[in-house]
Parts: structure tokens; sequence; C-alpha cells
């Protein structure tokens, strides 16, 4: 995971993300568009109070995708925005007030994609429909914890999303202003908070 939470109740973070090879390959990329995601969170965090303003700057300064952007704002609205390269893809809206994001973009996915790429989209896909299923509840912390904890049987195997490709895990509280990260596995080490002084405005 990556990311943070600024002042204003505005939640960043996403998952890398690529289409299978049969949609070939993106336009180049212009100079300006393939700054790092991390530089990308910062000016994001920095400039914009809400969902939409985060939206329009990435559009405004046609930023490349890295994947899935995943914003949500102290008001409780959370979005998917969907780009790779400079492929646009999709926007998907927070439902029954849950939303989550993988390595992969499920709507582009097939079976047989699965056996192109050497399970790589048959884990994201089992990754992500772990974190679908948490959705249906219950909504609290130690269940969040939980989740981003989970294994089921070999680390690398299906229906886990703890992994060994996991760098850190973070939780976003912007009604509390606070956030909490783990150092790489979330299974291992404890998540520390922190606390996020709140400024109302844009």
């Amino acid at each position: 995971a990556w990311g943070g939470m600024n002042e204003r109740g505005l939640c960043v973070s996403g998952s890398s993300a690529s289409l299978p090879s049969r949609y070939g390959k993106c336009a180049e990329l212009s100079e300006h568009q393939i700054w790092t995601k991390y530089l990308k969170v910062r000016v994001l965090l920095h400039w914009a109070a809400n969902v939409d303003e985060a939206l329009a700057l990435f559009r405004k300064y046609n930023f490349a995708g890295d994947g899935n952007l995943i914003l949500l704002d102290a008001t409780g609205r959370g979005v998917v925005f969907e780009k790779t390269g400079n492929r646009e893809l999709g926007l998907r809206e927070m439902t029954d007030g849950w939303i989550a994001c993988g390595n992969l973009f499920p709507s582009k996915v097939q079976d047989q994609d699965m056996e192109e790429n050497n399970r790589y989209f048959a884990k994201a896909l089992s990754r992500y429909q772990a974190l679908e299923r948490a959705g249906k509840g219950p909504h609290t912390l130690d269940a969040a914890k939980a989740v981003l904890a989970s294994h089921w049987g070999d680390p690398d195997e299906l229906e886990t999303v703890c992994n060994s490709n996991t760098s850190c895990s973070m939780i976003c509280l912007p009604a509390e202003s606070k956030v909490l990260f783990t150092q790489r596995f979330p299974c291992q080490y404890p998540f520390v908070e922190y606390e996020v002084p709140h400024r109302s405005g844009s």
C-alpha cells in the first residue's frame, strides 16, 4: 500500500495494476506524466480537499495511471479511478459504504488471462474478492485489521490479502482524523496510529 491522509480528511491510496496483454500497449507517455506515484500523492494531498478536487487535479495534469487510485473524503464519498498509463478505464463509486481495489481491473480480466499470466491475475482476483467479501461487514477497525492481515494457507497462494509483496498497510479514519500504518506485513507487525490535525475548507 501507499498513500496518506491530509488535514481536510482526503485519503489517497491505490494498487498497481495492468491490463492483460491482449489490450495492447498504451501510447508513449510525455515527461510530465511519469511522475512517481508518491509525488502524485503529495500533489493531491497538498492541493485537494475532497474526491472531486483530487480527480480534477489528476485529470488536469493528465498524470499517468499506475493502476487503481482509491480516494475517500470526509463526506464519506469513495471512488476508485482506474487508469493505466494514459488509458483511462473507468471510475467506480462506493456502494453500500464499501469500495475496494486490487492488483487488477476486475472488469477487464477474463478466464483466458488467468492461464496466460502464470496465475498472476488469479491471485490478484482472489485478493480483490477477499476484500469485497469484507465489505459485507462488520465495518469495524478490528475487522479492517483482520482482513489486511489475512492468510489462507501459503502467503502467496489464493485467498490471501497479506502476501510477500506487501510493503505496508494503511487504514485511514477521516472522521476521527487518524491514520494507521504497519511496516511490511500486518500479520507480523502492529498498526501504529497517528493523529492528523484537522482543518476544514479548501
